[in-house]
């Protein structure tokens, strides 16, 4: 592990003003071996939009479903072709299938969508699941649903709401990931957190849930704790005081993958062995984590996270520690990071509400301490 802090310097590289609204953002090549000159900004508008932009590019509609307003956007191979498809979700819960920019067709999956992922499950099915605003999780294609759950009708059965009163609890984000059981086997997992104190982790015949101190906002996955920093975090209380941990056995959690949770109290909980620990804290309630691991990072150093939320400042953290701020003019509405620029260095890209959005790069010094191998 680290002694000495990395230095994280960001500037603002560019910046666009739109004319609609910035929903959501995602940073990828909606035309695949079309586009020789790599990815691009894509922006989730009004009125079934998605436009996209980059640098050395106007703002220019990439597709439009003539639906409700964009909530989320994927792209996905998904036949092996090299060739990607857009899937757009909207508020009319619908996710419409653009390839070449042409519509291949629609779905209609229930309320308005709040999140599509690609997922692969436990026997290697490949998978896109939607996540709606009224706690329905669903695995779909082109033409047919194959799977729902509903978090909702769980959740009110074993009283995870945290009022008494009933609540639809909409799905606010979902991520997939492999983990590693009690048995040392990799399994797929697909996590999914609402309105609730609760992580879901959802199947096509069952849904399991891990309570958490404080509702979920943002979920990602990475390499963020070594195995010491491990078995550090395990033996320490929510205050983050030591405690007795003799009768805790010994973690059996691989070190290559953990879970980060963004709660709504300002804590990042990391999750273990499928269990729950606080990790750090940000001084607001943090909406989005983001794992970002630049190249110049060796291979035995853990990943780093952008924090970004109610707050005009995203915060940068490494091993726990924030190493790093960006001050925006505004709240963030939506964050996404990607290569833009075909140089293997990722930018980060920030939506605002006042329809525009800011593009940051960024500059790396490792410490001395660091095994540069």
């Amino acid at each position: 592990m680290a002694t000495e802090r990395v230095t994280l310097e960001w500037k603002r590289a560019w910046h666009r003003k739109l004319k609609e609204q910035v929903n959501c953002l995602l940073v990828g090549n909606p035309f695949g071996r079309q586009n020789r000159q790599g990815n691009d900004i894509l922006i989730g508008s009004l009125h079934g939009r998605v436009l996209y932009v980059n640098r050395n590019k106007d703002v220019q509609l990439l597709c439009e479903s003539k639906g409700g307003p964009v909530q989320c956007v994927l792209i996905q191979d998904l036949d092996g072709s090299w060739q990607p498809t857009v899937l757009v979700g909207d508020c009319d819960g619908k996710v419409t299938f653009f390839r070449n920019q042409q519509i291949q067709g629609n779905i209609k999956i229930g309320r308005p969508i709040h999140a599509l992922v690609h997922h692969e499950n436990e026997v290697g099915d490949h998978q896109l699941v939607a996540g709606d605003s009224h706690g329905s999780v669903t695995s779909f294609g082109l033409h047919a649903t194959t799977w729902k759950q509903n978090l909702d009708y769980y959740s009110n059965n074993l009283d995870l709401h945290d009022s008494g009163a009933f609540q639809y609890m909409a799905v606010k984000c979902l991520h997939s990931v492999k983990l590693q059981d009690d048995r040392n086997a990799r399994v797929s997992c697909l996590l999914a957190c609402s309105g609730a104190s609760t992580v879901f982790v959802v199947y096509e015949e069952s849904i399991e849930n891990i309570r958490t101190p404080t509702p979920i906002e943002s979920i990602c996955s990475g390499f963020f704790v070594t195995k010491d920093e491990v078995e550090r975090l395990r033996t320490r209380n929510e205050d983050g005081m030591d405690v007795d941990d003799e009768e805790r056995p010994p973690t059996t959690a691989t070190v290559d993958v953990q879970v980060l949770l963004a709660g709504q109290d300002g804590h990042t909980y990391i999750m273990i062995d499928f269990e729950i620990y606080p990790y750090f804290q940000a001084e607001w309630t943090v909406t989005h984590v983001l794992r970002f691991r630049p190249r110049s990072l060796p291979s035995k150093e853990t990943d780093m996270v952008i924090c970004a939320g109610q707050s005009d400042v995203i915060a940068v953290y490494h091993h726990g520690k924030r190493v790093s701020e960006i001050k925006c003019k505004d709240w963030p509405q939506c964050i996404a990071l990607g290569d833009l620029d075909q140089e293997g260095k990722d930018s980060l890209v920030v939506g605002y509400e006042d329809q525009s959005i800011d593009v940051f790069s960024f500059d790396l010094t490792l410490p001395d301490s660091i095994d540069l191998t």
